[in-house]
């Protein structure tokens, strides 16, 4: 059987890492073998992948045929220390890495006798090690927190699954350095520089559950994976919740944004339009009038206050009533906002802030005080970026109810890794 084969395959460097059990009833169909092998590339041992690799490129037929699939992760081999991953997913050319870690979760229930009697024959899983800190997230403010801490040769494990918010962005501004750089890219080059520190670890996993207290936390992923650390980051983000509007998701990150600080230079001197969402919009009007003197307001359904209108129309600016049933966009380029009242106004570029809601919910699990703002709910943190419950701590998007940005995501992901860090000198 293919499984057989796969064995023989690995045979070279193959060691049986977890048994896992999942499900309250722990039934055998719920069970997973673990898998892991390296391949050095120096060795010669990427010939043996068969299949799995054609044109220098990993192919992803195992991702059809096991129920949990495949993960691989590809990085360059430091001299004189460990391994150290640095990217994810499938397909990324491995001709010029050194070596491969391909780790495989097989259904017990789909393995012949002779596969499961390797599996019975495993040694016992490894005692689960003592890290430093657990960040969880993976984007600016937890690869900040990772490079801060990695410096000081602090054992750390970043969990991320690979989402960041700005992901529909097409190009990042006013990060010093790398402004106008595709926000992906930023990243990536990111966790490459971290592959510089050894005690720097990148998982692709998500994190299901926190337990524990100060020095002694427990974090177990979706692989069912338990993680130990004395402290924990939080920095996963949030999650923009797109309007039921046909059109508006569809633009959302090309023509239709949230920050004027982000996108307003490209598009300054055209026809702007604002989605009204309460009184602090009012402040945006003033703000915009930086960048055009072409501005409409939708209201969108909101009662706008006569003061406000006064202030409005004495600047020019005109108000349309209704509210937006659709935006009509080439290929995420807005053509015209649509209103219930039949009316359609062209536009060049759309502001709009919906409400988010953080990407995870460990801190309703942990009971992490929070505050309400327009937007969505956010982390409440003291000075030191700690949250509420000691040596939790958090930064990012997570924690900024104004003006979120990159540049804000890092500097306090970088105050995070710090902070938790000084926490835990002797």
């Amino acid at each position: 059987m293919v499984f057989d084969r796969t064995f023989d395959t690995f045979k070279q460097g193959l060691w049986c890492k977890r048994l896992l059990a999942a499900g309250r009833d722990g039934c055998a169909e719920q069970r997973l073998l673990v898998l892991e092998t390296s391949i050095d590339a120096e060795l010669g041992y990427l010939r043996p992948l068969g299949d799995l690799v054609q044109r220098r490129r990993l192919k992803t037929q195992f991702h059809k045929k096991f129920a949990r699939g495949v993960e691989y992760r590809l990085g360059k081999r430091l001299v004189g220390g460990p391994t150290a991953p640095c990217l994810y997913g499938f397909g990324h050319d491995i001709g010029t890495l050194q070596y491969l870690n391909l780790r495989f979760r097989i259904p017990l229930s789909v393995l012949n006798e002779q596969s499961k009697g390797l599996a019975t024959t495993c040694p016992p899983a490894e005692p689960i090690t003592m890290n430093d800190v657990i960040i969880i997230g993976g984007s600016f403010a937890g690869l900040a927190a990772a490079l801060q801490l990695g410096r000081a040769r602090r054992k750390v494990i970043v969990l991320d699954t690979g989402r960041p918010r700005n992901r529909f962005a097409g190009h990042s501004h006013g990060l010093l350095g790398h402004d106008h750089t595709p926000p992906l890219d930023i990243l990536a080059a990111a966790r490459q520089q971290l592959t510089r520190y050894p005690t720097v670890r990148l998982v692709n996993a998500r994190a299901e559950k926190i337990s524990g207290v100060i020095d002694d936390f427990c974090v177990v992923t979706d692989d069912h994976e338990s993680l130990k650390a004395r402290r924990v980051i939080l920095s996963y983000g949030v999650a923009d919740q797109m309007p039921d509007v046909p059109g508006f998701a569809e633009s959302w990150g090309t023509s239709i944004v949230p920050c004027p600080y982000c996108d307003g230079f490209e598009a300054a001197g055209q026809h702007w339009g604002l989605v009204w969402s309460g009184p602090q919009s009012h402040n945006q009007v003033r703000l915009f009038l930086d960048w055009t003197d072409r501005l409409t307001v939708f209201a969108d359904g909101h009662d706008i206050t006569p003061d406000i209108q006064a202030d409005l129309a004495h600047r020019n600016i005109p108000v349309v009533d209704g509210r937006i049933v659709e935006i009509a966009h080439h290929q995420g380029h807005i053509a015209t906002v649509n209103l219930d009242t039949g009316s359609t106004v062209a536009v060049d570029i759309l502001f709009a802030h919906p409400r988010n809601k953080p990407s995870a919910n460990l801190h309703e699990s942990l009971g992490l005080a929070t505050m309400d703002t327009p937007t969505g709910v956010v982390l409440k943190v003291d000075e030191r970026r700690q949250t509420s419950t000691p040596g939790i701590y958090a930064a990012g998007d997570l924690t900024t109810p104004i003006l979120p940005s990159v540049t804000q995501a890092s500097s306090q992901g970088a105050m995070a890794g710090i902070f938790a860090q000084q926490s835990m000198l002797a």
